[in-house]
């Protein structure tokens, strides 16, 4: 897999920040008190210790949208093997009379259809190949 856009991934840093803000937003249920006298007895300062997070459905589906855009920012690719991109190849093979010249024990035409060979050997099985024979006449 590979991303074409991998400065889409910076629109993660907000899931930090969407958790921060649920902290900070989050109501505090009201209770109706009777008295004030229940109040006196709390000290003024306030307690130090951390809030927990709560997990509501809300703060799940901000996250999640807040992912999901980052990731479709990303542009992400996957290249399977069978969807992958296919090569065309055409391969033209001179078949005049120059061709008959033998070196080093074997023709040059010999030469140009191993060489061939060796191409379409090395092709996948999506890929296509078109294989011309160019001489007094042209045959595919």
């Amino acid at each position: 897999m590979s991303l074409l856009a991998p400065f889409g991934l910076l629109a993660l840093l907000t899931l930090p920040v969407i958790v921060v803000l649920h902290m900070v937003r989050s109501r505090r249920r009201r209770v109706v008190v009777p008295s004030l006298l229940l109040w006196q007895q709390i000290p003024l300062r306030p307690s130090t210790r951390r809030r927990r997070l709560r997990l509501t459905l809300l703060l799940l589906l901000h996250l999640i949208a807040a992912l999901l855009i980052g990731l479709a920012l990303a542009q992400p690719q996957i290249v399977l093997p069978w969807f992958g991109p296919h090569r065309s190849i055409a391969i033209i093979i001179d078949t005049s009379t120059s061709m008959a010249l033998a070196e080093g024990g074997t023709t040059r035409l010999e030469r140009a259809r191993q060489r061939a060979a060796t191409v379409i050997e090395q092709m996948g099985w999506q890929d296509r190949v078109v294989l011309i024979s160019a001489g007094p006449s042209a045959r595919l």
